[in-house]
């Protein structure tokens, strides 16, 4: 089940050209330590849209 969909937002130090890479480091709390969770990750141009919304695929990360 969804807990959050504004977890946490990590802004890029630079533009990112398409097809180009970035490090991103995000610092997470979880409710708790035991539960697995996945976090979905996804780009959003402030104020327009979420890109998933435009076809692009979110990236999932198991936590566990």
């Amino acid at each position: 089940r969804l807990l959050n969909m504004e977890f946490g937002r990590v802004p890029l130090a630079a533009n990112i050209p398409a097809g180009g890479s970035t490090d991103v480091v995000i610092d997470l709390e979880l409710p708790d330590e035991v539960t697995p969770y996945v976090l979905k990750i996804d780009m959003v141009a402030e104020g327009i849209r979420w890109f998933e919304d435009a076809g692009s695929a979110p990236f999932y990360l198991p936590l566990d």
